[in-house]
C-alpha cells in the first residue's frame, strides 16, 4: 500500500507495521496439555484460521483443503471467529460432509495467547486483489509466538517479499487451490524449526510495539529538525 501512495503523494512514506506485544504473545512448547484444554485430543495436528470470517478472505479453500486431506488421521481444520460468512461456511462444510473441521467463536483476550499456540500451522488466507494491499493485523502474533503460517500472497507483493526475504513461512499462490494443498503437504511434512525460530525473531526485532514506536519517534524527531532548519 506504501508503495501505492507514495507515487501519488510524490514524497517519501514511511511504512509502521502493525506491532505486537512480545512479553504478553510468546511460544508455548508444550502443547499437549493446551489441545486437550480446548478440546482437541493430544495427538491432533491443529490447522488453524482464526480472526474476520468474510468473503474477501476466500476460506473456503480451507474446506476444499480439509477434504484433500480428510483421510490423514488426526487433522483438525479450526475455523476460529465470527462474521457474515460463517453460516455459509458451515452450510459448506456440511455440504462436503467434513469430519475433520470445527468452528469456533472468538476466543477471550485472556486466553489469546494460550489459544495461538495450541496450533500447529497457522492460514493467513486472502485473496490475491487484497495481498498487496494489506498487511494481515494477525500475522504479527502468529510470527510472535513461532508459529508456521501459511500465507497466500502472490510474487512481486510486499507480503510475499517479506516472507521470502526473512523466511517467514510457507507461502502458497492466491486463490491457487492446489498451491494451498500443495503448502499444506510442504508445513505438515518439513521441519520447520527454521521458520519458527526465524519468526520469534522477526517479532521481537521488527515488530515489537517499543522497537515500531522508537522508530516512530526517531522519525517524528528528524521531521522536526529538518522542519527547524527550514524556518526563515
Amino acid at each position: 500500500m506504501a508503495r501505492i501512495i507514495q507515487p501519488k503523494v510524490k514524497k517519501a512514506v514511511q511504512l509502521f507495521l502493525n506491532p505486537v506485544d512480545s512479553k504478553l504473545i510468546y511460544p508455548i512448547h508444550h502443547k499437549d496439555e493446551l489441545k486437550v484444554k480446548y478440546g482437541f485430543k493430544s495427538s491432533d495436528t491443529i490447522l488453524l484460521y482464526s480472526g474476520a470470517i468474510g468473503e474477501k478472505q476466500g476460506i473456503e479453500a480451507i474446506l476444499y483443503a480439509a477434504k484433500e486431506f480428510e483421510k490423514l488421521n488426526n487433522l483438525c481444520f479450526v475455523i476460529c471467529g465470527s462474521g457474515p460468512y460463517k453460516v455459509r461456511l458451515q452450510a459448506l462444510a456440511e455440504s462436503l460432509g467434513l469430519k475433520n473441521v470445527r468452528f469456533l467463536p472468538l476466543q477471550p483476550s485472556a486466553s489469546f495467547n494460550e489459544f495461538l499456540n495450541v496450533a500447529d500451522i497457522h492460514f493467513v488466507i486472502q485473496k490475491a486483489n487484497a495481498s498487496d494491499l494489506v498487511m494481515p493485523s494477525k500475522l504479527a502474533a502468529i510470527l510472535a509466538v513461532g508459529g508456521v503460517a501459511i500465507i497466500t500472497a502472490n510474487e512481486g507483493s510486499s507480503l510475499h517479499d517479506l516472507v521470502t526475504r526473512y523466511d517467514l513461512a510457507v507461502l502458497a499462490e492466491a486463490e491457487n487451490q492446489e498451491a494451498l494443498n500443495d503448502s499444506i503437504k510442504k508445513a505438515l511434512f518439513n521441519d520447520n524449526t527454521q521458520i519458527k525460530r526465524n519468526a520469534r525473531q522477526y517479532a521481537e526485532e521488527a515488530l515489537e510495539r517499543e522497537v515500531v514506536m522508537k522508530k516512530f519517534e526517531q522519525l517524528l524527531f528528524k521531521n522536526a529538525q529538518v522542519g527547524q532548519a527550514t524556518l526563515p
